[in-house]
């Protein structure tokens, strides 16, 4: 549990030194999940600190990211565009951070929905620009990113995608 909490609050310091004492993340009780509930209020204190605290977890991270919701079947990423009590800023930062280090766009939930397509659906279009920027950015993009396009424009945000 003291692992969750360092990640809800964006604390890389904590979430090292637990790591570093032998508490293990497993994909079954993922504390990337807490990311999306973030105490952090401001977009520049959440880009300092989200990229230090996902770095803490090594060669681990990977998998957290894909890792699924026994409960709805989504992941961190879905969980973080999804977390309307978050600033929209902060949820800005955290989706970028997310997808530059792995998290898939295109990955679908229990309900079929993809991340991009539940940011859309809220009509947050820098939220959804910014998961597409850091899409085209990372290795996962390719010829196959159309799913990803589509299901931005599906969702109503048509602008960050001619963007």
């Amino acid at each position: 549990m003291a692992l969750h909490l360092a990640c809800r609050r964006l604390d890389a310091v904590a979430v090292d030194a637990l790591l570093a004492c032998g508490i293990e993340a497993s994909r079954e009780r993922n504390p990337l999940f807490w990311i999306a509930q973030t105490t952090v209020t401001g977009r520049r204190e959440c880009a300092l600190r989200v990229d230090r605290v996902l770095n803490a977890f090594g060669r681990g991270l990977k998998a957290l990211l894909c890792a699924k919701s026994k409960a709805d079947g989504s992941t961190v990423l879905h969980a973080v565009v999804a977390a309307n009590n978050v600033p929209k800023s902060v949820r800005v930062e955290l989706a970028a951070a997310l997808v530059r280090r792995g998290a898939s766009p295109r990955a679908l939930d229990g309900h079929k929905k993809s991340p991009v397509r539940i940011a859309a659906r809220s009509g947050c279009g820098e939220l959804v620009a910014a998961v597409l920027q850091a899409f085209a950015a990372s290795s996962e993009a390719s010829d196959d990113a159309g799913d990803v396009l589509v299901d931005a424009a599906v969702g109503g945000c048509v602008g960050a995608v001619l963007d």
